[in-house]
C-alpha cells in the first residue's frame, strides 16, 4: 500500500486489478493462504495492511475488511479487495 507501489487505479502498478486475473498481491495472498490454511481448523485469519494513506490519513498498520477475521482464502481476498472500494 505504500506510495512506491503506485496508484492502484493505474495499469502496471502492483495493486492494480483487472478483470482478467489476479494482481501480484492477490497471487501472493492465495499462495500464502493455501500454505497456512492447512494448519487452521477454523479457517479464520486476521488480515492486516501495512503502510497506506487513505481518507487523508497515513496508516502504518490497519485491519483489512470489516470483520476482525476473514474466513478462508476467499475471505482473505475479499478483505484485501475491500480496502480499494
Amino acid at each position: 500500500f505504500t506510495s512506491s507501489n503506485g496508484d492502484p487505479r493505474l495499469p502496471g502498478t502492483l495493486h492494480y486489478r483487472d478483470e482478467e486475473g489476479l494482481n501480484d498481491y492477490e497471487e501472493t495472498l492465495v499462495s500464502v493462504g493455501k500454505a497456512i490454511s492447512r494448519y487452521s481448523a477454523s479457517q479464520e485469519f486476521s488480515v492486516w495492511g501495512f503502510g497506506a494513506k487513505y481518507s487523508g490519513v497515513v496508516r502504518h498498520i490497519f485491519q483489512l475488511g470489516a470483520d476482525a477475521v476473514a474466513k478462508g482464502i476467499g475471505g482473505i481476498l475479499d478483505a484485501y479487495k475491500s480496502i480499494f472500494l
